[in-house]
């Protein structure tokens, strides 16, 4: 394999970056992981056009995706699957110069059980996306926006009724009928990823459509 090659080439120096995505499918209550190796180095071969030779090159591989074994996403779990992971494509600890796992905190304990801790630097958007589930109030211990966090609930619980309560969701689509909206537009309330701002946002905004434009 390729990372084998290239552990003979760079003499266990570090030369990969590691990108670590954990997911859960609430419809099937199942784990998936997906382990990515990302390498840089310099071409080879020859090229006929020196002008054009680039200087650098950029590999990216997926050398792990499928579902999690473990029945829970712990971080002895993740530590113990990251571990075999690895060994199975010949990657050693002293090759990894850097490990960039999602924001999630059962994959930071992993990776720092697994003795990887002081070369994880966490995924800039996932920080970021946690951010703003702190700012409207969702996440942590405590909400920081108790306000918008009553809100979201309530909108939330407007999606859940229209997809348990049959009548409710007709009442929806005939007060849409009534005002003269086409058959082919008749809009229904949207599902969100409750780990996602931008899923939230969706479920207002067509919540609030459908109150003012019925």
């Amino acid at each position: 394999m390729r990372t084998q090659r290239l552990e003979l080439k760079y003499k266990g120096k570090a030369h990969v970056g590691i990108q670590l995505d954990m997911w859960h499918d609430p419809s099937t209550h199942t784990s998936h992981a997906c382990i990515t190796v990302t390498t840089v180095s310099e071409p080879l071969g020859e090229w006929h056009d020196k002008k054009t030779q680039p200087q650098l090159f950029l590999c990216s591989e997926i050398i792990s995706f499928s579902r999690f074994p473990f029945g829970s996403k712990t971080g002895a779990n993740i530590s113990e699957w990251f571990t075999i992971e690895l060994d199975k494509v010949g990657i050693k600890a002293a090759s990894i110069s850097g490990i960039t796992p999602d924001g999630a905190a059962d994959g930071q304990a992993g990776l720092v059980l697994a003795g990887f801790g002081e070369k994880v630097d966490t995924c800039h958007l996932h920080q970021l996306q946690r951010g703003l589930l702190y700012c409207i109030g969702v996440a942590g211990a405590v909400s920081k926006n108790p306000e918008a966090k009553k809100l979201i609930r309530d909108h939330n619980r407007i999606v859940q009724l229209t997809r348990q309560s049959g009548a409710m969701a007709k009442a929806v689509r005939d007060a849409q009928a009534a005002a003269g909206v086409p058959e082919h537009k008749l809009a229904v309330t949207k599902k969100g990823c409750a780990t996602r701002s931008g899923g939230t946002s969706q479920i207002l905004t067509r919540n609030c459509m459908l109150r003012v434009n019925p």
